[in-house]
């Protein structure tokens, strides 16, 4: 059975890598687009608290609690959202991964199924080979019965 086994992953294994390879190569794209999101994030934070700031200068405010509350508020978004988005990359890999298993599993299962299919046609080739010694054998008794007679 292992050389049936070792034949049938020769042919499955190419397809089925390069399909685990496809899905493997979006996990650095995802991770960059989500890092850059989380980067705009924090250039947004800047400028709002710069913008807070300025605001709050502009109306007198600045020595008062307004733009420190207003940037705590303005971090606890940005916060959220970097929270929505981890989770979002979490959930982004974890379906990559989750489509890698998938396909494991229909390697192994097509392997399986392809080397049981080259082990019955290994099985009916024995078998045909038996029934064809068989029939000479009976073909040259009888020819030595009838040799005989």
């Amino acid at each position: 059975m292992a050389q049936f086994y070792t034949q049938a992953a020769g042919q499955m294994n190419p397809g089925f890598n390069q399909q685990i390879k496809a899905q493997n190569s979006q996990i650095p794209a995802i991770q960059q687009l989500y890092q850059t999101l989380i980067q705009g994030l924090q250039g947004q934070q800047q400028a709002g608290q710069l913008s807070n700031l300025e605001a709050s200068s502009g109306r007198g405010v600045l020595k008062s609690t307004i733009p420190v509350d207003a940037n705590n508020a303005l971090g606890q978004q940005i916060v959220q959202q970097a929270g929505q988005f981890a989770a979002q990359q979490g959930n982004d890999i974890s379906g990559i991964y989750g489509n890698v298993a998938n396909l494991r599993t229909q390697q192994a299962q097509g392997t399986s199924q392809l080397a049981n299919q080259y082990q019955q046609s290994d099985l009916r080739q024995q078998q045909f080979n038996y029934n064809q010694q068989q029939a000479e054998r009976q073909y040259q008794l009888a020819l030595q019965s009838a040799r005989r007679s």
